[in-house]
């Protein structure tokens, strides 16, 4: 489960169901996208707090989106160090190769779209997000703290295949 500030997730996932639709809809667009978005993702946000609570917390790894940002390569050891897993040299090749592709060329991000775009605005973004999260929480997200949980418990002990950003993990 990611978490980001949540004016920018909503911006984001909105931007991305509204490139999904196209010859599919003409009435998922604009507020609708919108409304849709904020209600599923907040919801979203809702639910998974909920389910953490029940779990161990030394069952998740929190990492920081600039972490991930900053150092791809540093972040992603993490990952496979909490769950003792070595890293091979094709993990570290495709975490080179995705990191530097992002920054560059087809896959660097040109976000050209705002709130404004999907009748949203930052207030109303947060009031949905708020009943989501407890006052600490809500500091955190809004202060720009992205945190990946992965679970462990889940993790086949035959799993052998590369963690990398973006790569679901098979449970």
């Amino acid at each position: 489960q990611t978490h980001r500030p949540p004016s920018t997730l909503i911006a984001s996932m909105c931007s991305l169901a509204e490139h999904a639709t196209p010859g599919w809809s003409t009435t998922f667009t604009g507020e609708q996208v919108g409304q849709d978005q904020l209600e599923l993702w907040s919801r979203g946000l809702r639910e998974f707090s909920t389910a953490r609570k029940r779990y161990d917390p030394a069952q998740f790894l929190d990492i920081d989106f600039t972490d991930l940002r900053n150092d791809p390569m540093g972040t992603v050891e993490r990952v496979y160090a909490a769950l003792d897993t070595p890293m091979s040299e094709d993990a570290r090749a495709a975490v080179t190769a995705l990191d530097e592709e992002s920054r560059s060329g087809a896959r660097k991000p040109q976000h050209r779209y705002q709130l404004a775009d999907y009748g949203l605005d930052e207030a109303t973004v947060e009031a949905a997000f708020a009943v989501a999260l407890d006052e600490d929480e809500l500091i955190e997200a809004l202060q720009g703290v992205d945190l990946l949980g992965i679970s462990a418990g889940g993790l086949a002990p035959s799993f052998d295949g590369p963690i990398v950003p973006g790569y679901q993990v098979p449970y």
